[in-house]
């Protein structure tokens, strides 16, 4: 991400702010498609993981063993494949 913030000018830094700064509870429940949660064991959010499952009517949730949800799909990409195949299967 530090790569993306440089590449991306003076202003790279503001959508890293906007994202800590943006509350999505609110919202949650309003999303109506199926949806999967999915986490790596080892993010820093993962205690979440339940409680946003909750939020979103008729989701599932997965947990990846072994990983940060940030560093699954550089890796591990092979099993983030596999759980969207899985869920969209």
């Amino acid at each position: 991400m530090c790569i993306e913030n440089l590449q991306s000018g003076p202003r790279g830094e503001e959508a890293h702010l906007a994202f800590v700064a943006y509350n999505p509870i609110p919202r949650l429940p309003l999303i109506r498609c199926p949806t999967l949660v999915l986490s790596g064991r080892k993010d820093a959010f993962i205690s979440h993981l339940e409680n946003v499952k909750k939020m979103i009517p008729g989701s599932v949730s997965l947990i990846i063993e072994g990983q940060r949800s940030g560093g699954l799909t550089r890796e591990m990409p092979l099993e983030f494949a596999e759980a969207i195949f899985k869920f969209l299967d």
